[in-house]
């Protein structure tokens, strides 16, 4: 239902090696969560949608230092739909910085997601996939804000791969964001379906390594 929500949501492993959780709101625009969506040493699959999870400037799971608000770890999987990610806090850590979604090795499903990076927050990514972690984006995305690192972020053999729906179109990023639009390292791949070298929201040109792929 509609309200604002104090907190943040986790789904510890020992209880869903089998299970599935719902968490679905009103409207992004109603409800919303304080703090952050924890899906660490979670192997079961979440399914959120249509409210907005805002940052509280405390370290996210498995950090001391910098925020996180949709965090997908180990052999988890989360489907985000209709959803708003605000960093709009300043983290706690002086010198820290915010992540919209980050991914290490589990599974993240995206669409109509808005993921909004104010000046006292800014980001260290908007996507940030590492250690085998996979990003599917099936519909759009709007991504708005500052960033120290990269808009999307691929490392340690991960993936970030733009899809769509069935039968429907190919899903597109649009917004404004400060900062460098991409990074493949160390054997990983962003999948862009042809969408060409400025199809990441940026204002500098994004980057391959060591064995990494982009197109």
């Amino acid at each position: 239902p509609a309200g604002t929500y104090t907190d943040s949501g986790a789904l510890p492993k020992d209880q869903s090696s089998k299970g599935n959780m719902r968490l679905y709101g009103d409207s992004k625009d109603t409800t919303i969560v304080i703090g952050c969506i924890n899906s660490t040493a979670s192997s079961g699959t979440w399914n959120i949608q249509d409210f907005t999870v805002k940052s509280d400037g405390q370290p996210g799971p498995g950090s001391s230092f910098n925020t996180s608000l949709l965090v997908v770890n180990d052999s988890a999987s989360l489907n985000a739909t209709n959803v708003k990610l605000l960093g709009d806090i300043q983290p706690v850590s002086e010198g820290g910085t915010t992540t919209g979604i980050s991914v290490t090795g589990g599974t993240c499903v995206i669409g109509l997601v808005d993921i909004i990076l104010a000046d006292v927050a800014k980001g260290r990514s908007f996507i940030s996939a590492a250690t085998g972690g996979y990003v599917r984006m099936t519909q759009d995305c709007v991504l708005t804000g500052i960033q120290n690192n990269n808009t999307v972020l691929s490392t340690d053999g991960s993936k970030f791969v733009r899809a769509g729906l069935a039968g429907q179109p190919l899903a597109n990023f649009s917004g404004s964001v400060t900062g460098k639009r991409y990074a493949a390292t160390f054997n990983s791949i962003i999948n862009v379906s042809g969408g060409g070298e400025n199809f990441i929201p940026g204002s500098s040109e994004g980057s391959v390594s060591t064995g990494s792929q982009y197109g």
